[in-house]
């Protein structure tokens, strides 16, 4: 007597060697999550930075004043303020501790 509740499928060539290679980038991004995570927390806070000190560089041309130092130098100055302070760790320290890890570096980097 047939099982008819059983969907089998035919292991066809194509079917194990898409199932293989999705398996390996599965695994591959995996492999690499750390750093794409702190990749993307280095990018946003570069893109964060630039749009910020761009604003303030719109407002001092606004009022008048000289130019200060390129931006480009400031963005980088606060990322490694981040780095310094554990930011870019890769793993999630609790929103409490990332406040206060992001708030001592603001004040480093200003102090800078």
């Amino acid at each position: 007597m047939a099982d008819h509740g059983l969907n089998l499928h035919p292991a066809d060539r194509a079917r194990l060697r898409s199932r293989s290679r999705r398996d390996r980038d599965i695994r591959l991004v995996r492999s690499f999550r750390k750093s794409i995570v702190v990749a993307s927390l280095i990018a946003g806070d570069l893109v964060a930075a630039l749009a910020a000190i761009s604003c303030t560089d719109l407002l001092v041309g606004i009022a008048g004043l000289p130019p200060h130092h390129p931006p480009h130098v400031s963005a980088l100055l606060l990322v490694m303020a981040f780095f310094a302070v554990g930011l870019y760790t890769g793993c999630g320290p609790g929103p409490y501790e990332r406040f206060r890890q992001r708030t001592v570096g603001i004040a480093g980097f200003v102090a800078i």
